[in-house]
């Protein structure tokens, strides 16, 4: 009776380690991760994403540098016209600026990085001539703040035509004397074919920390100059402004590469350590056949019992 207890008592041991060698030898599951959240791109550009970008006359590897863009060149209904690319010069001595149609350029990608490109060359472009911006620039006003009565009421002129002369520009909710600034302009997005269509101002903040960016549509800002200065006029208040949802730059960026340079390898992949007091799955075998064997051993000592 013994021993017949003994072997039942062995056996089941050994069915509960089988199926626990079955369980540790089960090879891990790796950890699904949560796929990257995807920015929604939008059709369009940045001024600040365009001025300031490399030039380049082809997206070959022998691709040539041929400038970098200094200016966006609009008409009076705010169309991009043309660029301005600085052109030759070392650290922006001797750069001369010349104009390249707008609707000439072209982005492009290439292992991860992107650029413009101009299918013309840096002889080309030194041919042209120089690119007059005094013609552009708003005209200074007949009366300076010296002579001018503090109670003098604005005058609406036109949109600026150069956007370096848009960037940084003050925004008020009024022209008379009691008029706020709520904020200045940090951007302007211009829509696929090069038209501008929002003003992004920032709201709030000192010195440019805190700043809540809002899109304000160009075609409901006003212009205006008083006492010699120029600022863009908005029907609205700094507290509605503020209300409004932040500007999503990054809508505009620059997408990231969807594949790597044909040069580089694939990442290499590694396997994750055990967290502290967990064993590993190659240590997880031997535990599990050493128990196996104590079993065995056991219904042979109760056999020969």
């Amino acid at each position: 009776m013994i021993r017949n207890l003994l072997v039942t008592t062995a056996l089941a041991v050994l069915t509960a380690t089988g199926a626990y060698a079955q369980q540790a030898a089960a090879p891990a599951q790796p950890a699904v991760q949560a796929p990257a959240p995807q920015v929604a791109r939008a059709e369009g550009s940045l001024v600040t994403n365009i001025i300031g970008e490399s030039v380049y006359n082809g997206t070959g590897d022998n691709a040539e540098n041929i400038g970098k863009v200094t200016d966006v060149v609009f008409d009076s209904s705010g169309q991009a016209k043309s660029v301005v690319i600085g052109v030759g010069g070392f650290l922006g001595i001797g750069t001369k600026d010349v104009a390249f149609d707008y609707s000439k350029l072209q982005w492009a990608e290439k292992n991860g990085d992107r650029w413009l490109v101009a299918q013309t060359t840096k002889d080309e472009l030194k041919a042209q001539p120089d690119f007059d911006r005094v013609a552009l620039e708003p005209a200074a006003s007949n009366k300076t703040s010296t002579n001018a009565t503090q109670n003098e009421p604005a005058t609406a002129v036109a949109m600026p035509l150069l956007a370096t002369d848009i960037n940084g520009k003050n925004v008020y909710n009024g022209t008379g004397d009691d008029a706020q600034k709520i904020g200045d302009v940090n951007d302007i997005v211009l829509a696929k074919e090069g038209k501008a269509k929002f003003l992004v101002i920032g709201v709030g903040g000192f010195l440019g920390i805190g700043e809540t960016n809002v899109a304000f549509d160009l075609a409901k800002a006003k212009w205006a100059e008083k006492n010699g200065n120029r600022w863009v006029v908005v029907q609205t208040t700094k507290e509605e402004m503020q209300a409004q949802q932040d500007f999503d730059r990054k809508a505009y960026d620059p997408a990231p590469a969807t594949t790597a340079s044909n040069n580089t390898a694939a990442p290499a992949t590694t396997v994750p350590a055990a967290e502290p007091g967990q064993t590993t799955q190659n240590s997880s075998k031997p535990a599990a056949t050493t128990t196996t064997a104590i079993a065995v051993n056991s219904i042979r000592s109760c056999l020969i019992l």
